[in-house]
């Protein structure tokens, strides 16, 4: 069980760096806002307790599950109709997700953690804009290295002029 927990702890934080990255991105690019740090350790506290709710909710079915199932007996007809042989089965899913949810609650008030997985967010965060404006700028480089690209962009100016000075007439 502990190594499963341990495992469920490593999967739950890479979900919530990648949904800080996210917020960081959106929140730089969008909404134009600067690198908060406390911002977003207390974002990283709110995703853990977040998921922390799901897994108890999940339990709550697992035990509505289980509970249903101990009263059927015979052969399952489908993926999710439970039976008297599954109710152990069952009940340490149950146990799972309980202690999965105070765990990531444990790791939700660790501080440390949540300054850890903050910034590493932020980190990749710029990483991956970083990989955006690089790809972007390769992409420019590339079409100017186009033989056609000089007269076109002749051609566009040319019709740029034109717009400007009807435009100018206009008014």
């Amino acid at each position: 069980m502990d190594e499963l927990l341990e495992e469920g702890v490593l999967i739950s934080a890479a979900a919530v760096r990648l949904a800080i990255k996210n917020r960081i991105i959106t929140g730089s690019l969008r909404d134009d806002l600067d690198f908060d740090q406390a911002r977003y350790v207390a974002a990283v506290a709110d995703e853990l307790r977040a998921l922390a709710d799901e897994r108890d909710a999940d339990a709550d079915r697992i035990r509505s599950d289980r509970a249903g199932a101990e009263k059927r007996g015979g052969h399952a007809e489908h993926f999710h109709d439970y039976r008297t042989g599954d109710a152990a089965t069952l009940e340490r899913r149950e146990e799972y997700s309980r202690q999965l949810a105070a765990r990531l609650r444990e790791v939700a008030g660790d501080e440390d953690f949540a300054k850890d997985a903050a910034t590493r967010a932020h980190e990749a965060a710029w990483d991956e804009i970083g990989a955006s404006v690089q790809a972007r700028l390769h992409r420019a480089a590339t079409i100017a290295d186009e033989p056609d690209y000089v007269i076109e962009r002749i051609d566009r100016l040319r019709e740029l002029s034109r717009d400007l000075k009807r435009l100018e007439r206009e008014l």
